[in-house]
Protein backbone atom coordinates (compact mmCIF):
# COMPACT_ATOMS: atom_id res chain seq x y z
CA UNK A 1 0.00 0.00 0.00
CA UNK A 2 1.12 3.68 -0.39
CA UNK A 3 0.78 6.62 1.68
CA UNK A 4 2.17 10.18 2.11
CA UNK A 5 4.58 10.83 4.62
CA UNK A 6 5.59 14.86 5.25
CA UNK A 7 4.68 14.94 0.85
CA UNK A 8 7.15 12.30 0.23
CA UNK A 9 5.41 8.46 -0.85
CA UNK A 10 6.07 5.56 1.20
CA UNK A 11 5.23 1.50 0.83
CA UNK A 12 3.86 -0.24 3.44
CA UNK A 13 2.14 -3.52 4.44
CA UNK A 14 -0.20 -5.18 6.83
CA UNK A 15 0.40 -8.47 5.73
CA UNK A 16 -2.74 -8.99 4.39
CA UNK A 17 -4.43 -7.93 7.74
CA UNK A 18 -6.78 -4.85 8.72
CA UNK A 19 -4.81 -1.71 10.83
CA UNK A 20 -5.95 -1.83 13.97
CA UNK A 21 -5.34 1.26 15.59
CA UNK A 22 -5.22 -0.13 19.23
CA UNK A 23 -2.14 -2.29 18.69
CA UNK A 24 1.44 -0.88 18.83
CA UNK A 25 3.02 -0.69 15.38
CA UNK A 26 6.50 -1.51 14.16
CA UNK A 27 8.61 -0.29 11.39
CA UNK A 28 11.37 -1.31 9.75
CA UNK A 29 13.01 0.89 7.71
CA UNK A 30 16.02 -0.65 4.97
CA UNK A 31 18.32 1.92 3.04
CA UNK A 32 19.16 2.91 -0.18
CA UNK A 33 19.34 0.49 -2.67
CA UNK A 34 17.47 -2.25 -0.83
CA UNK A 35 13.71 -3.73 -0.66
CA UNK A 36 11.33 -4.90 2.08
CA UNK A 37 12.83 -8.05 1.26
CA UNK A 38 15.45 -7.12 3.45
CA UNK A 39 13.14 -7.77 6.51
CA UNK A 40 11.21 -10.87 5.68
CA UNK A 41 13.07 -13.36 8.80
CA UNK A 42 12.01 -10.44 10.91
CA UNK A 43 8.41 -10.37 9.85
CA UNK A 44 7.88 -13.85 10.12
CA UNK A 45 8.98 -13.87 13.45
CA UNK A 46 6.46 -11.47 14.62
CA UNK A 47 3.50 -13.13 12.26
CA UNK A 48 4.54 -16.08 14.08
CA UNK A 49 4.67 -14.90 17.13
CA UNK A 50 1.61 -12.95 17.00
CA UNK A 51 2.95 -9.87 17.14
CA UNK A 52 1.95 -8.52 14.15
CA UNK A 53 -2.10 -8.91 13.86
Amino acid sequence: MKLKVNGKEAYFTTSGREIDKDQPTIVFVHGSGLTHVTWVLQTRYFAFHGIIQ
